[in-house]
């Protein structure tokens, strides 16, 4: 039975550990915040022109979702014009997020997945990507 990580530090801590098992949990810190880092959200959509209102309905419910994360809309665009390749998508959605495992969690939540139907009604194609910062 494997035991929580929280819990786990939580007995080491109790039970009076050697340092060095005491710096591999900080190791163990160190390594779940690399994993909740910060992320980008980047969504490419193409609008479904005979379901507006689903589209808009969608809208309406999921930002406040993504805004509620402490989500920061950095660019919300159409694409007008393509220098090169094919224009792929209409619309351009950019924010940026604290948590990549909050927002992983609200896309998974029983609320987002009640707004899929909407959503796959409102748009002829949607890709949901995160981006991680290169280092």
């Amino acid at each position: 039975m494997k035991m929580p990580l929280k819990k786990a530090f939580q007995l080491l801590l109790i039970i009076g550990c050697s340092w060095k098992v005491v710096l591999l949990t900080a190791q163990n810190r160190k390594d779940m915040k690399d994993i909740d880092s910060k992320t980008t959200l980047v969504v490419t959509s193409t609008a479904n022109q005979k379901h507006i209102p689903a589209l808009r309905a969608y809208v309406k419910k999921v930002m406040p979702m993504l805004v509620g994360l402490n989500g920061i809309v950095i660019k919300r665009s159409e694409i007008m014009d393509v220098f090169k390749g094919e224009k792929e998508f209409h619309y351009l959605l950019i924010m940026d997020f604290p948590s990549k495992m909050a927002l992983q969690k609200m896309f998974n939540s029983d609320a987002y997945k009640a707004l899929i139907p909407e959503r796959d009604k409102g748009f002829i194609s949607m890709n949901i990507l995160f981006a991680n910062d290169v280092k």
